[in-house]
């Protein structure tokens, strides 16, 4: 359920039945379910969104939002 925008960007809130502290973050998160799919990520590494996205490189090409032609 969408609760509202996020602070930045085109990020939104959703109702989530996780709890959000310094070590559960959403991008630890996303590590939990990418590694649940396959991918060798570590969550403990994930706290922030650099340590997530300098995982997820190792694997693939990184692509934003406007970067497709």
């Amino acid at each position: 359920m969408p609760l509202g925008p996020s602070l930045y960007g085109n990020g939104r809130f959703y109702l989530s039945g996780e709890a959000y502290h310094l070590f559960n973050t959403c991008n630890v998160w996303t590590a939990r379910v990418l590694s649940n799919a396959g991918l060798p990520l570590s969550p403990a590494l994930a706290i922030h969104v650099s340590g997530l996205m300098s995982q997820v490189r190792e694997h693939g090409v990184t692509v934003q939002a406007g970067s497709l032609p």
